[in-house]
């Protein structure tokens, strides 16, 4: 089945049906064409994915393996299912996967010849039964990560979107965008390729670090908020940058000191995103900082000026010189990048007016879990 537009549904429910005659005899070939095709497992019971056969028209005379297919970029080794528990699609590792009973999967035949795709007699311990398909580990690291991009609106979401670098393997681990399900209102893919060929991408991988950058697109149904979130950020290299950037409005998101942000979608539209990655991380910087001294007899405030290079939580302190705490003029406050001010009235936190002298202002500002620094003496006069 090479559908233009997604079924109701993948698999239908049908009454009275009875179990297979051809589990050890193998069940009947299915011709698959370019692009996506839905397929199914025909037997009562999970079968692993590398048991099946294929022979492309390019090269009728001899089959190959799952797993030679995928090396010979005809097939990609993702196969997609739609949950209906979540209303978003699901992603296995075909080489490796169980194909579950009654459950629709899309795979992607990635030539222009047909491929004729043939389910085998199944040997396999303790048939009937299965295990649970599932995508194989991923292990964070310097030099194989991933972001997890999810977006989520009032009438649907999508979180099975990742970008990111991986040094080997990259070709087969790229995911291509499946159809758009039924009931699906968001959708987000990134551009990139696939054997050559331009695709939308649900997995987008590239095979180096440092300063890159990826085009994501989000196609919103009936329009109104979305929020974009990426929820695995702290498993990330702490030596790369993150921004979300508009390309229209150019407004610029530093992910690592946001864990999300809204905009509004258009009906039947897709808005561009551009995520940039940046060497060197996010440690947070706090700028030039200066005070100005406050005065007791004419109640003028003492003022702080500092310059944020992310936007950062910040904590601003007044201690003595001695390092007792005498006030806090900012708690764990969201400021933004760029210059930002806090004043003091002179007072202490229970109220009372402190004496003239010098005092210290000192600024905290966390990103990403990281926290620095800066200290500047403020003078009180009578």
């Amino acid at each position: 089945m090479n559908p233009t537009v997604h079924p109701s549904e993948e698999v239908l429910p049908y009454a009275g049906a009875t179990s297979p005659t051809d589990i050890t005899t193998g069940a009947p070939n299915l011709q698959l064409h370019a692009g996506w095709n839905l397929i199914g497992d025909p037997y009562p019971y999970a079968i692993p994915v590398s048991q099946l056969v294929g022979v492309s028209a390019a090269n009728p005379a001899q089959s190959f393996t799952f797993a030679d297919l995928v090396s010979q970029n005809v097939i990609n080794p993702y196969l997609a299912y739609w949950d209906p528990s979540v209303n978003n699609y699901r992603y296995v590792q075909g080489v490796s996967a169980m194909m579950q009973p009654n459950r629709g999967y899309w795979i992607k035949v990635q030539t222009a010849q047909d491929l004729t795709l043939n389910f085998p007699p199944i040997w396999d311990t303790f048939i009937p039964g299965g295990r649970a398909a599932g995508d194989a580990a991923w292990t964070q690291t310097a030099n194989h990560w991933r972001l997890n991009v999810q977006a989520k609106a009032n009438r649907g979401q999508d979180n099975e979107n990742y970008l990111g670098v991986s040094t080997t393997q990259t070709r087969t681990q790229q995911i291509p965008e499946p159809p758009q399900g039924p009931t699906q209102d968001l959708t987000i893919w990134f551009d990139g390729a696939i054997a050559g060929q331009q695709s939308g991408l649900a997995q987008a991988l590239s095979d180096h670090n440092g300063a890159q950058e990826w085009r994501m697109f989000v196609k919103s149904k009936s329009g109104g908020s979305v929020t974009l979130t990426w929820p695995n950020m702290s498993t990330l290299p702490g030596n790369l940058g993150f921004r979300l950037v508009n390309p229209i409005t150019h407004q610029t998101v530093d992910m690592r000191s946001r864990t999300q942000v809204s905009f509004t979608a258009g009906a039947n539209s897709t808005t561009e995103f551009r995520i940039q990655t940046t060497a060197g991380g996010t440690l947070p910087i706090i700028g030039s900082a200066t005070a100005n001294a406050g005065r007791i007899a004419t109640h003028v405030p003492a003022t702080l000026n500092f310059n944020l290079n992310y936007d950062a939580d910040v904590t601003v302190r007044v201690m003595t010189t001695q390092g007792t705490l005498v006030t806090v003029l900012r708690d764990n406050v969201s400021m933004t990048k760029g210059s930002n001010q806090a004043a003091w009235n002179l007072t202490r936190s229970n109220g009372t007016t402190v004496s003239a002298g010098t005092y210290q202002v000192v600024v905290d500002a966390t990103v990403d879990g990281t926290t620095v620094h800066k200290t500047v003496n403020v003078a009180v006069n009578r």
